[in-house]
């Protein structure tokens, strides 16, 4: 029998969506054992950004925020160099809480793995973190996708805030 999957928006694709600090919608960790964090970035001007994921204790902003480490891979060319719009990926990654940088006027895409078992200790929810490293146009879109479902009702309208 195949795994079951949900999917969720968690960031709509927009010209400029990775303005100063962009957060992404809150994922229920309590509903999945893992989620992966899919970000496509397209081709705008020089603009990037640094990626962190997040802890948190409420769905609401007004809560505990904590960037933790997680694991992360990159669409990568043969040398290694990340977000290249190839559509091979590298091997999947430590990330630090220190994050990592998106590819400058590069179409790519990342993966952000997240195991309920990397949020502080309490915390229910995980969610990404965009801060713009260079004042330009980023385009972008985050959609979160929830594996090992912990109950028969994790849907898809649970899986967010």
């Amino acid at each position: 029998m195949a795994e079951e999957r949900q999917y969720a928006i968690v960031l709509n694709a927009e010209a400029d969506n990775l303005i100063a600090n962009t957060y992404t919608a809150s994922v229920d960790m309590g509903r999945y054992k893992e989620i992966d964090f899919i970000i496509t970035t397209g081709v705008t001007g020089i603009g990037h950004s640094n990626v962190y994921l997040q802890s948190c204790d409420l769905l609401s902003a007004t809560g505990t925020n904590t960037k933790i480490a997680a694991r992360y891979k990159f669409d990568a060319d043969a040398s290694g160099t990340a977000g290249l719009g190839t559509g091979v990926f590298s091997a999947m990654a430590v990330m630090t809480t220190t994050g990592f940088d998106t590819t400058t006027g590069i179409n790519g895409c990342f993966v952000v793995n997240v195991i309920a078992g990397d949020l502080i200790t309490g915390d229910r929810y995980a969610r990404l973190l965009f801060t713009e490293d260079t004042d330009s146009p980023v385009q972008a879109e985050v959609i979160a996708i929830g594996y090992h479902g912990r109950t028969q009702e994790a849907t898809m309208d649970s899986m967010v805030s």
